[in-house]
């Protein structure tokens, strides 16, 4: 029995609560069915409803949602194969007292969850899944359809030599492996019969196709005939540096742009980046050589070298597509670029600063919308959640988030807007510069040619009936007494702050010149928080920490039962660190009526670090720490190396 193609109820549904036009709702349809998508992922597609919003909708309305990346249960995945799954638009999720649970794009869809209770001879149950998760959880079923239970695909070197890189890149398919005789190929539509003949004529051999997202593909691509091709295009640039070089590090890049071996090179690192997961590009000349690095997982490893000669036409090329001066070459510059690849389209925040070597830039990779995670999926403890959301639910007050560079504060700023965003409410931000472009919220950039600083934009917002004010970061006295009197007046006010631990917020709020009576009359809490590096899963084996160690670090303060230590052994999939990944730990910090009599007094970060102990709810970062490293999450050694007393 061949599944139907997606019914129109989720389209219906949403028109029937004014969500979306009848005339957007027949565009989706349209758009869909021209481009083989679900209507649901039409409708995110062309901006007429975001995810975000949709999912929250069904929310509302009781229809149950899932935003977990929980990685789905083997009896899930034997319950229902990968192309029945994909013909659904449906993950399954687990199977719980005799039902499956079912991840589905549109829950509503009753028919298909009829044939679906008929196909595994069970009670489905269907949640709703957003476009990014539902195309994580589908990457992991393709790799268990491809023969890898874990989640890991083995590829075959010798099936690899059968496919030549431009076959694999021009059909977008990958060799896995040869067995008896035929090839195994992975490929994004196993219908399509002149890309399955093609590939066959070109290698001799029959070819079985394993279905997989073309996403998973290019980056099996990528990883494994990228070695060559980098070297290669790292020869052809200095070569074309040398011919064209016009002194100083400079060149024309020529009149063929396209060919141009620079603009492939940085295309190509680019891609690479996005495919490693990296969230920084750095791309520096030393004397003798271009070092390129990202950073993955916090920590900066080195990607490949460019020959010396092509310092400046690579840094060149970043300039042009952010739309810099390339002749200024003695001051910093910023701008942002839009990276397109196979339709798909990545922000990246560029910053070029000339050093003793000449220029080097760095290249932030931004996250959209739709990265941004649910609250639930920040991590917290189930205590620290049920303490952080009865935070953010206050009609007004003053939430800081803090830690150093690079740990997630503002990410976890926006989660909270994502949470509480509304067409029933104002939200307005101030940034240097907007980080996250979130749809019906009002964003600023922070201006100072123009006099638009931190401070002036809370003052300018208050004329602007706000309900919710994002400050990006609070740097000075001047923005601490803006935010802290907005939170006063009745806003909830949401910002970033640089300090050890939550106590130290309010010994900071005070060096900046901020009055006590306002400190407690503003600040409702204090999230402080770290990014501590996963466990790889690939190479997780069980550890056992020396008691001393934990004795030390845990001070007593937290039960430890069953605790399953594991670290990883280091494999392909991690670069041999045993890490891959990353997960946050906090500190919560809510302030009570008797914290705010002390802080009128006041008391120090360490008076209301010993009040919020004895209340029994507070738990430092590195305990919060050793609890997810005795889940299996974290190893001791990156919750020492990431906190401190």
């Amino acid at each position: 029995m061949t599944m139907t193609t997606p019914t129109r109820s989720l389209l219906s549904w949403l028109s029937a609560r004014d969500l979306i036009t009848p005339e957007q709702a027949e565009e989706a349809e349209a758009y869909a069915h021209a481009h083989a998508l679900h209507p649901r992922e039409a409708l995110v597609k062309l901006e007429h409803l975001s995810d975000t919003d949709l999912q929250r909708a069904l929310r509302e309305a009781g229809v149950p949602t899932w935003d977990r990346l929980t990685r789905p249960t083997d009896d899930a995945l034997n319950k229902l194969n990968a192309r029945t799954a994909a013909q659904a638009h449906a993950v399954p999720l687990a199977v719980e007292a005799g039902a499956l649970t079912l991840g589905m794009l549109d829950p509503l869809d009753a028919g298909a969850v009829r044939d679906l209770e008929r196909r595994v001879g069970l009670r489905v149950k269907p949640y709703s899944l957003t476009v990014a998760t539902y195309r994580t959880l589908t990457q992991l079923i393709a790799r268990r359809a491809a023969g890898q239970g874990s989640g890991r695909i083995v590829i075959d070197p010798d099936a690899v030599k059968l496919v030549p890189q431009d076959v694999a890149e021009r059909y977008r398919v990958m060799p896995l492996r040869v067995q008896d005789g035929d090839l195994y190929l992975a490929v994004a539509d196993d219908s399509d019969v002149l890309v399955l003949d093609n590939v066959s004529m070109t290698v001799g051999r029959r070819v079985v196709p394993v279905q997989m997202p073309e996403a998973t593909i290019a980056a099996l691509i990528r990883r494994h005939y990228v070695g060559d091709e980098l070297a290669e295009l790292a020869r052809e640039a200095g070569e074309e540096a040398a011919e064209h070089s016009g002194g100083d590090d400079v060149i024309d890049l020529g009149d063929d742009v396209d060919d141009n071996a620079i603009v492939r090179s940085v295309n190509t690192l680019l891609r690479d980046a996005l495919l490693a997961g990296a969230s920084d590009i750095h791309m520096e000349p030393t004397r003798d050589a271009v070092r390129v690095r990202f950073r993955r997982d916090g920590e900066l490893r080195t990607h490949v070298e460019f020959p010396r000669a092509t310092a400046g036409a690579l840094i060149a090329r970043l300039k042009i597509m952010a739309g810099l001066d390339i002749a200024e070459r003695r001051a910093s510059q910023d701008g942002r670029i839009t990276f397109r690849d196979s339709g798909a389209e990545t922000d990246m925040r560029l910053s070029v600063l000339p050093t003793t070597n000449g220029e080097k830039a760095v290249m932030r990779i931004l996250k959209k919308e739709n990265d941004i995670l649910e609250i639930e999926d920040l991590g917290f403890t189930p205590q620290n959640l049920e303490i952080f959301q009865g935070l953010i639910r206050k009609p007004y007050g003053i939430l800081l988030v803090t830690g150093p560079t690079g740990s997630g504060k503002s990410f976890t700023c926006f989660s909270v807007l994502k949470r509480l965003s509304k067409p029933t409410i104002n939200v307005v931000t101030i940034e240097d510069p907007v980080e996250y472009e979130v749809r019906n919220i009002n964003q600023v950039n922070v201006n100072r040619a123009t006099g638009l600083t931190f401070d002036r934009a809370i003052r300018s917002f208050l004329r602007q009936d706000p309900d919710i004010i994002l400050v990006g970061e609070i740097r000075d006295g001047e923005t601490a007494k803006a935010a802290t009197e907005a939170a006063i007046t009745g806003h909830l006010v949401l910002s970033t702050l640089h300090t050890n631990d939550a106590p130290g917020a309010i010994t900071r709020l005070r060096e900046m010149g901020v009055e006590s009576y306002n400190i407690a009359g503003g600040l409702i809490g204090v999230i402080a928080q770290r990014l501590v590096r996963r466990v790889c899963r690939h190479c997780a084996v069980e550890d056992e920490p020396s008691p001393e160690l934990v004795n030390a670090l845990n001070d007593g303060h937290i039960p430890l039962e069953n605790p399953a230590w594991r670290r990883g052994e280091g494999c392909d999939e991690c670069d041999h660190t045993g890490y891959s990944g990353r997960l946050a730990i906090h500190e919560v910090l809510a302030i009570d009526e008797a914290m705010n009599d002390a802080i009128v007094q006041g008391a120090t970060a360490n008076t209301i670090r010993d009040m919020a102990r004895r209340r029994g709810d507070f738990h430092t970062l590195r305990e919060d720490g050793l609890v997810k490293a005795a889940q299996g999450l974290t190893t001791l050694d990156e919750v020492l190396l990431r906190t401190r007393d």
